[in-house]
């Protein structure tokens, strides 16, 4: 599970000579672009999470109205279900795997 707290109060650093931004992480340069690309799949994390949740429901919704499971309505609700669930689970390992770039815990709250 992947705990995202995005807080814009990172603290900044502005290396003169090389023309640098660095944004800091516990002590962890990341350059902004790293930076965005970190709350970009955070926020794509959250969006696909709800979308995930509103087809469990629905294929829950199905069942409680005890549609058959090889009904063609039940099958879609299913496959739609499988297919957001599947990206969920790859996106997430794609996010923990940049977070563990920096060092960052897969526990750690992005502040």
């Amino acid at each position: 599970m992947c705990f995202l707290q995005l807080d814009f109060t990172q603290s900044i650093t502005y290396n003169d000579t090389y023309k640098n931004y660095k944004l800091h992480y516990r002590g962890i340069g990341m350059t902004p672009t790293e930076k965005r690309k970190l709350i970009k799949q955070a926020s794509k994390l959250y969006t696909l999470g709800i979308t995930v949740e509103r087809r469990r429901e629905k294929v829950r919704r199905l069942v409680e109205k005890k549609i058959p499971y090889d009904s063609p309505e039940m099958e879609k609700a299913l496959s739609e279900f499988h297919t957001a669930d599947m990206e969920w689970k790859r996106l997430e390992q794609e996010h923990l795997n940049y977070r563990a770039q920096f060092g960052i815990p897969k526990d750690a709250l992005i502040k």
